[in-house]
């Protein structure tokens, strides 16, 4: 049995994918709501990669191209395919001048294929902000200008230039890692830092919102920041999920104000949000069952006021083993899900299905 990975940086592995003989494994029957829809494989594109074991995020751009980082040919990069599987680009943080990189932590790919990853390098305790060219060349450094320690989880530029960053601070006087989400200009000045807890400039009333969870342990990285992840919508807002069931959503504007809060509900407190995409107005949540033994999943679609859109929880004639693979893309219309699959030849595939 091969077994594809999604690995959150800070965070021991997760798989997601089951993969060579998934279609003939015996998955556990799911209640489904009354929203339910299936969801059926219309194209199975093959790729040469070889590398199964992928880094949280897996993105998308504009021209349906798939981003993964992981170790493919030995080279730890974030690898560009095509939509016909082809790999065009590979996105190498220690090819850019002056800078030695340690630590390649998360990055954004912008509408238009420019890739933004955040590094960390051993002699600077500042983190970077390293930005390439579509075809994979290093075009520039921005020097985050912060007078803590920062470890970015998330990262989204905004269509003004500004770029939004989630992740750990450390706080002296607390002695850990504390959860921080900073606006940055373009040249990674500190515009501000974003209160999820304000909600005085929330468009719409949030009822029923839990209040924003304590870190428990201090000692170790807050798994609802750590574990979240954070899309650009069409609206030119950021939305950023904090993990836990159910998943907390915050719309944050170009000026970095929550101009929006809500959840996604998956209906059973098992099921864990694993990645998001937004696509056109819409947002796509997939959630797996937090027993690795147990092969529950949901993926949910709701608009971008979190409004419920549709439901799925098997693949036609997949018995929902793709449901179990690493979610790529998301695109609202034509309505689109790739994955990635790993057949018995070995060799990574994305495969698209679309609503039935």
């Amino acid at each position: 049995m091969t077994i594809a990975s999604l690995a959150v940086p800070g965070i021991a592995l997760l798989c997601v994918a089951i993969a060579g003989v998934a279609q003939t494994s015996q998955v556990p029957k799911q209640q489904a709501s009354s929203m339910a829809q299936q969801l059926e494989i219309v194209k199975t594109v093959s790729t040469s990669s070889t590398d199964y074991v992928f880094e949280a995020p897996i993105l998308c751009d504009d021209s349906s191209n798939i981003y993964l980082k992981s170790r493919e040919e030995g080279v730890a990069a974030i690898h560009k395919f095509n939509p016909a599987g082809e790999r065009v680009a590979s996105f190498v943080a220690g090819t850019c001048p002056d800078i030695k990189v340690q630590i390649a932590r998360s990055f954004f790919v912008a509408p238009d294929g420019r890739v933004s990853q955040a590094v960390v390098s051993p002699n600077d305790p500042q983190t970077s902000i390293l930005v390439f060219k579509d075809d994979g060349t290093c075009h520039s450094r921005i020097k985050l200008d912060t007078s803590f320690s920062f470890q970015p989880y998330q990262l989204a530029v905004l269509p003004s230039g500004a770029m939004l960053i989630s992740g750990l601070r450390w706080s002296a006087r607390d002695k850990a890692y504390l959860p921080y989400l900073g606006l940055f200009s373009a040249s990674g000045t500190v515009l501000k830092e974003v209160d999820l807890s304000d909600e005085s400039s929330l468009e719409e009333p949030s009822p029923g919102m839990p209040a924003l969870p304590a870190t428990s342990d201090r000692s170790r990285p807050d798994p609802s920041v750590a574990r979240g992840d954070m899309q650009l919508g069409a609206d030119g807002n950021a939305y950023l999920m904090r993990w836990g069931s159910p998943a907390e959503i915050f719309a944050i504007s170009q000026g970095g104000v929550v101009v929006r809060r809500f959840t996604i509900e998956s209906g059973d407190p098992g099921l864990r949000p694993v990645q998001m995409h937004a696509g056109g107005h819409r947002i796509a949540v997939l959630f797996l069952d937090s027993n690795p033994e147990n092969r529950r999943t949901l993926l949910k679609v709701v608009d971008l006021h979190g409004n419920p859109v549709a439901e799925y929880t098997h693949v036609l004639g997949d018995a929902g083993a793709a449901l179990l693979q690493p979610f790529a893309c998301y695109s609202e219309n034509p309505e689109r899900f790739s994955f990635l699959h790993t057949p018995k030849d070995g060799k990574m595939a994305i495969e698209i299905a679309e609503p039935r």
